[in-house]
């Protein structure tokens, strides 16, 4: 009876996990699904904590680490409010900037449950199975446009009105890109690197898909990952052409981005990132402008944006120098470093190392998407960089499977 109960509450707890990743991965910016006042996230977040605190206080043991760097969290956070009230950021302001931080709490919960690489690829296969269903989704709401089943102002309208700018449509192209599309370049990987015809046929399909969107930064997240790969595999025998003709593929779609069109007379210019580029140009200068010695150092705090944006600028590690300088930039480059550090204990294990590489990569590809929109320093960010950190700390000092 006691170990049906061990088993039943981890089971429980593994079941809850899995519906909180589900959501993160699946939900993109987490307004996809509203009971009441309050998004299905916000819910999973606040069970989340709860169940949290109830285990700790019946001394569930987690590493004094994921402690400490909370601590070191909070400590930001606050030194960055205050700081923004000083320089006269309304409440309002101060609290929309730290509310998507507060997701790093979570990191209590994820280090209760991830104990071993049983937890880790319960992880995978929710990210390979999200990549799938917002591959075919999306390939299914294309292939509804084109045969003028659906209409694109149909799908425009419905996301308008109910989906609270989760979508950025691409004018008259016909297509669209859901925030979270960032899984489908994560998830990629997870299929790709492995050997199987089934794995190779899905990897095909998420890539189709991952072009239809027409996201620029998506097709350049996957072959800075790729050629990150051949680069560390480059000594141990890899399958070089199926990476060569993903490379090629990849730089073919990016010399010929300018000219494609899902439907419609001939060719036409599409594409067109002038004005978001002039957009976070503009910001730069802006930044730059605003920046002295002690504001490098430490920022203007929250609350505090530029004339053109004053909330969540495009440039993630725009955002933090702006508001937390040096510090709050050296806080998510500490976490990097320690993940890559971590990773680097398993290079000798290549079971592990090939097991895991693609979480390495959902990691980088967090820090490298951020350099030109805001995904590290919301949910979908926070969690992934977390999954890494605790998975790469759990399995640097067990490196079994």
């Amino acid at each position: 009876m006691i170990y049906f109960r061990k088993y039943s509450k981890q089971f429980l707890l593994e079941l809850f996990f899995s519906v909180v990743l589900f959501e993160l991965f699946l939900g993109g910016g987490g307004r996809l699904v509203m009971i009441g006042p309050l998004t299905l996230r916000m819910l999973l977040f606040s069970v989340l904590i709860v169940i949290s605190g109830i285990l700790l206080i019946n001394k569930v043991k987690i590493d004094i680490v994921y402690f400490r760097l909370l601590m070191l969290y909070f400590i930001l956070i606050l030194f960055a409010g205050v700081l923004g009230y000083f320089h006269h950021a309304t409440p309002v302001a101060i609290f929309t900037d730290i509310k998507p931080l507060l997701y790093f709490l979570s990191i209590l919960f994820f280090a209760i449950i991830i104990k071993s690489y049983n937890q880790i690829e319960i992880i995978f296969r929710i990210i390979k199975i999200s990549a799938v269903i917002l591959a075919l989704t999306y390939l299914i709401l294309m292939f509804l446009i084109v045969c003028k089943i659906l209409t694109f102002d149909q799908i425009y309208y419905l996301s308008d009105s109910k989906f609270y700018s989760e979508f950025i449509f691409n004018g008259t192209l016909g297509c669209f890109y859901y925030k979270g599309f960032i899984f489908l370049s994560i998830g990629f990987f997870f299929y790709f690197i492995e050997d199987s015809v089934f794995s190779k046929i899905t990897s095909l399909l998420i890539l189709i898909s991952i072009f239809f969107t027409l996201s620029r930064g998506l097709v350049i997240d996957l072959l800075i990952m790729d050629l990150c790969y051949v680069f560390f595999k480059r000594k141990k025998g890899i399958k070089w052409k199926y990476h060569l003709v993903l490379i090629a593929l990849l730089l073919l779609y990016l010399t010929f981005y300018g000219w494609f069109r899902f439907y419609g007379n001939g060719f036409q210019l599409m594409g067109d990132k002038t004005s978001s580029n002039l957009e976070r140009v503009n910001q730069i200068k802006e930044v730059y402008e605003n920046t002295n010695f002690t504001s490098f150092f430490i920022g203007h705090g929250f609350g505090i944006g530029v004339p053109s944006k004053d909330v969540h600028m495009e440039i993630t590690y725009l955002e933090i120098l702006n508001k937390q300088g040096l510090i709050g930039l050296s806080f998510w480059l500490y976490l990097l470093i320690n993940i890559l550090l971590n990773f680097k204990k398993l290079i000798n294990n290549s079971e592990v190392c090939n097991k895991t590489i693609p979480l390495l990569f959902a990691v980088l590809i967090i820090y490298l998407h951020s350099l030109t929109n805001p995904y590290l320093m919301n949910p979908i960010g926070i969690s992934i960089v977390l999954i890494g950190y605790i998975s790469f700390n759990v399995l640097s000092k067990n490196e079994k499977i």
